[in-house]
């Protein structure tokens, strides 16, 4: 059987069913598991564009984006964060509970991977997507280097929203005890 055709059957498959009147969770949960592993990766640029359709095309939903964002991590692991980053920039109304539990997933799975990402990520123009790398990169055990050093620029971002958002994260999180956050942080640590 060629597995690149019955994995874009699947794929059509699964979009119809999250496209269906009536969702029906148990087929979706199906075919996400068998959709998302390793041996199905070629077929990963297919679901970035359906992740990518999940959160900016003609009717973006929240639980579209969850199903997608599983389905590529199962498929490509630690290399789907750069998208799932992308796709957490887009505010879809919910509190992106199962979105994040697939994220972490990732970030656990590969911190020193997932730290080069979130690196990059802290570093774009696009403040949403430096706020959602430096959000991620507190849940990641704190250590010095880059990652730190992301922090703390974070924590001055030029758009004050996100030095704000920054902050709240860092000051929840084991970043806030390193002696150079406490240090930025200044009288508000604890």
């Amino acid at each position: 059987m060629d597995h690149s055709r019955e994995t874009i059957r699947l794929i059509d498959a699964l979009d119809r069913e999250l496209n269906a009147d009536e969702v029906e969770a148990d087929p979706i949960m199906a075919l996400t598991r068998e959709l998302g592993q390793p041996a199905q990766a070629a077929a990963a640029p297919v679901v970035r564009e359906r992740l990518a359709l999940a959160v900016r095309g003609e009717r973006p939903y929240s639980y579209d984006r969850d199903v997608w964002a599983e389905v590529l991590a199962g498929m490509v692991g630690i290399l789907a964060l750069p998208d799932l980053l992308d796709a957490g920039t887009v505010d879809l109304g919910d509190d992106r509970d199962g979105f994040y539990a697939v994220t972490w997933e990732l970030l656990d799975s590969a911190p020193d991977a997932a730290a080069g990402f979130l690196i990059e990520a802290a570093g774009a123009p696009d403040p949403r997507l430096r706020h959602e790398a430096l959000y991620l990169a507190t849940f990641l055990p704190p250590r010095q280097g880059p990652l730190l050093d992301a922090l703390i620029a974070g924590l001055g971002d030029p758009d004050a929203e996100v030095g704000e958002r920054v902050r709240f994260c860092v000051e929840g999180s084991g970043w806030q005890e390193l002696p150079e956050v406490r240090s930025r942080l200044g009288s508000e640590a604890p």
